[in-house]
């Protein structure tokens, strides 16, 4: 790039002109993530994210460039200043990790970064945080501004855009400039949300996990709250799964308090039937992490789409389910999110009662906390709904809905089968008593629910 558009770029974006630091942007983002990419060793790379770098990498430029740090003349090659900024980012972390040196400091000529952009393929966990940046971005648009960007990302042309919209091309223009300047303000954001958000919610002493004791291998799964990873640990070998929240919820304070909740509330827990939880740790960049026992059987929603279940072993499933949720409150806390989705199930066939992040312990709750009360609609007592707090009832409600998902493709079947009518109308029974809308009318307890079930279970098994 010529020296006068360097100075040119420079004093814009000194002088708070957007549109400089889009073009700035625009001009490196691509060969700086390559740059970064190829400088991450293989054994590092489940560790760093390089979009995050890059981010970093921006905003450290932004910012200085807007407080005079940088002079035009220094700047003659901004190419050069901005690849500086991005390894030096990468070698703290590195050094922060305390991993194997390594020189990532050497080769600073245009020919050392000339990387074949299309010969590094992102790691999945990198490929899911580039989605989720746009996807945070997008998110932050008005209707038309968000469509126009995405036909113009998809190649469409302004004039195209305007007649698909019926809008001028002028006007076209001009949301897709307020759409670029919506991305570059995220990008120049600077307070570190999240590590205020964690630091103020959780105790350090509660944060008894280091990052560096585990290695990232696969992203296994993502959902409205965060992302599951497969993970090692180094010290023992063994198998974890490591929860994060998504970026967008990390500057939550619901989100954090109820992240967090799953560990403080259940990671004394000993119970075959519920995910056992290793404890809270913080990322380097200040959001915080879960490890947990890593379950891969898929969830019993899952297996419920893909095909019903005979009808010992929806009650075999449901038993221990119900045991876990038993063992739970006898300890003081209620589960209040229970659905198929959120239990587990291992390669051994049995269930595993995950996902307590809307849980809560038995007793009063502060009125002021009733509208973060978590559910899902078909597993959701109607008390729950209309304002009331949890309770036990309301978990015995749940569980009814689960018994009735459980068995709901076989109860026709029972029904015509004069050898098992009775025990459809026992398991019907069951469900209409658990599931009842009026609080007063269901099983008192989960530990009596657990010994109808076992009782109903042998009797099914003898028949």
């Amino acid at each position: 790039m010529a020296n006068d558009d360097t100075h040119s770029l420079i004093n814009r974006l000194r002088n708070k002109e957007s549109q400089a630091a889009r073009e700035i942007f625009d001009r490196y983002v691509h060969r700086l993530l390559a740059l970064v990419k190829a400088r991450i060793s293989s054994k590092l790379q489940p560790r760093f994210d390089a979009e995050d770098i890059v981010q970093s990498t921006y905003r450290s430029f932004f910012l200085r460039t807007a407080e005079g740090e940088f002079r035009t003349d220094e700047s003659a090659d901004l190419w050069r200043l901005l690849a500086q900024i991005a390894i030096n980012k990468l070698h703290r972390q590195v050094e922060f990790h305390s991993a194997k040196k390594r020189d990532v400091s050497k080769g600073t000529s245009d020919e050392s970064y000339a990387i074949d952009i299309a010969s590094l393929a992102p790691s999945s966990a990198e490929t899911v945080a580039m989605v989720e940046l746009v996807q945070l971005g997008l998110n932050s648009l008005q209707h038309n501004e968000a469509i126009a960007l995405s036909k113009t990302l998809a190649g469409e042309s302004v004039e195209e855009i305007a007649s698909a919209l019926g809008k001028s091309q002028r006007t076209i223009r001009r949301l897709l400039q307020h759409a670029e300047q919506k991305f570059v303000a995220r990008l120049q954001a600077t307070p570190d949300r999240a590590r205020c958000v964690a630091s103020t919610l959780v105790d350090d002493a509660l944060l008894q996990l280091r990052f560096d004791d585990f290695t990232l291998k696969q992203l296994v799964g993502r959902g409205g709250m965060g992302k599951v990873y497969r993970a090692i640990d180094k010290c023992t070998g063994e198998v974890v799964a490591i929860k994060a929240l998504h970026k967008s919820r990390q500057v939550d304070a619901r989100a954090v308090e109820s992240f967090a909740n799953e560990a403080i509330l259940i990671q004394d827990f000993h119970h075959p039937n519920i995910v056992s939880i290793r404890g809270l740790g913080k990322f380097p960049g200040g959001g915080l992490f879960l490890a947990m026992q890593f379950v891969d059987g898929g969830d019993l929603e899952s297996r419920l789409t893909a095909m019903p279940l005979s009808i010992s072993a929806a009650l075999r499933f449901f038993e221990q389910v119900v045991s876990a949720v038993a063992f739970a409150h006898k300890r003081g806390v209620l589960h209040c999110d229970l659905k198929p989705a959120n239990i587990l199930l291992t390669r051994q066939n049995d269930a595993v009662v995950a996902d307590f992040g809307f849980a809560r312990r038995l007793g009063p709750i502060d009125s002021a906390k009733l509208n973060s009360v978590g559910g899902t609609e078909g597993y959701i007592a109607p008390e729950i709904v209309n304002g009331n707090p949890p309770s036990i009832a309301a978990d015995v409600y749940s569980l009814g809905a689960i018994l009735r998902r459980l068995v709901s493709g076989q109860m026709v079947a029972l029904d015509v089968d004069a050898s098992t009518r009775d025990v459809a109308r026992s398991i019907k029974s069951l469900a209409e008593r658990c599931a009842s809308p009026d609080p007063t009318n269901r099983l008192a307890t989960a530990s009596l629910l657990e010994s109808e079930v076992a009782s109903l279970r042998s009797s099914v098994e003898a028949g």
